[in-house]
């Protein structure tokens, strides 16, 4: 064997005439690969997703806090995709545990807004919907209990000040002022959690599914197995010209 011979390469103007020769080796694997993405496509069941969107308002038990806040939608956003609000809403469909929803669930907090978008996906178009509405009306109502619990103590102090102060009053300005202070304290506690935001969109039933259809997975394999018997063949082709070369 002459060892100064150089070796074969196959140049990029040779691919096609590679391929055309070798296209059993090419159609072969695209025809394997399409096969396994047709079982794989029809395997997996087709799944569905669905999104609410809600308005988040502050709120505050400090009846001094000022009366435009901005809301952490960091820390809404924890608390829509916690397990707390799944539980809620879990209670509400019946259709899934809480572990099951919060599997399902995606929560958005577009930049800058005080907006949360609360995106469910499952195999079921109804169920999906339902549930993306469910957890969207859980949230609130998690927000308006949790603003009431730590209004509570709050409002029972306000109202034993008040009444202590009612029974001692005198008519002088000062008793009259403070004693208006503390009633005006009363009703804006008695008013926490009323408006904890709003859904400004509700979860429609989706008809068509999220994940790609049969025709798309097998369409993908296929080209993805045409790649591959490309290279199959080019590879093929060089390891005969080498075993010719050393020859």
């Amino acid at each position: 064997m002459n060892s100064n011979k150089q070796l074969p390469v196959v140049e990029m103007g040779d691919f096609f005439s590679i391929v055309f020769r070798r296209w059993k080796t090419v159609l072969g694997a695209a025809a394997v690969c399409g096969a396994v993405g047709a079982g794989l496509g029809a395997a997996a069941p087709e799944t569905y997703s669905a999104s609410a969107a809600l308005t988040v308002a502050p709120l505050t038990t400090s009846p001094f806090a000022a009366s435009q806040q901005q809301v952490n939608m960091a820390t809404e956003r924890e608390v829509m995709a916690s397990r707390e609000v799944a539980a809620i809403a879990a209670d509400t469909v019946g259709n899934a545990s809480p572990e099951d929803l919060m599997a399902e669930t995606s929560v958005a907090a577009p930049s800058g807004s005080q907006v949360l978008k609360v995106t469910v996906k499952g195999v079921d178009a109804e169920n999906t919907a339902a549930n993306a509405n469910a957890l969207a009306e859980a949230y609130l109502l998690f927000r308006t209990q949790g603003a009431e619990d730590v209004a509570h103590s709050q409002i029972a102090e306000l109202e034993r000040k008040i009444s202590d102060l009612t029974a001692k009053r005198t008519t002088a300005p000062a008793d009259e002022a403070a004693l208006s202070s503390l009633q005006d304290q009363l009703v804006s506690l008695r008013l926490v959690g009323e408006v904890p935001g709003r859904v400004i969109s509700r979860a429609t039933v989706p008809v068509d599914p999220a994940s790609p259809g049969l025709p798309v997975v097998v369409a993908g394999t296929v080209a993805f197995g045409l790649l591959a018997g490309c290279g199959l063949a080019l590879g093929r082709e060089r390891s005969h010209r080498l075993k010719g070369a050393r020859e």
